[in-house]
């Protein structure tokens, strides 16, 4: 589970206007990750369904290698958009 905290900082966006990205990434258990990124809040969209039967060091590097690669697209939506982000995963 992930809560996502926004902020706005510029001056150019207002409060109802929707900036919105979605990356996609390719992970070495075969599936594929659609993360958008918009001023409402960020969903995830596995394809196939994200793999629930990971355990031990598999299961470690797979969050691992999404959590790095979730960041990546969060710092760069922040940069391009100057709005603050914070994720926390529970």
């Amino acid at each position: 589970m992930e809560l996502v905290f926004a902020r706005h900082e510029r001056g150019d966006l207002d409060a109802e206007q929707t900036v919105s990205t979605t990356y996609s990434a390719e992970f070495a258990s075969g599936v594929r990750a659609d993360l958008t990124i918009s001023t409402s809040g960020i969903r995830c969209e596995w394809t196939p369904d994200m793999p629930r039967g990971l355990r031990g060091q598999r299961r470690d590097r797979f969050l691992a290698s999404y959590r790095a690669w979730r960041d990546e697209c969060i710092a760069d939506y922040a940069r391009r958009t100057g709005i603050e982000i914070a994720v926390v995963d529970l």
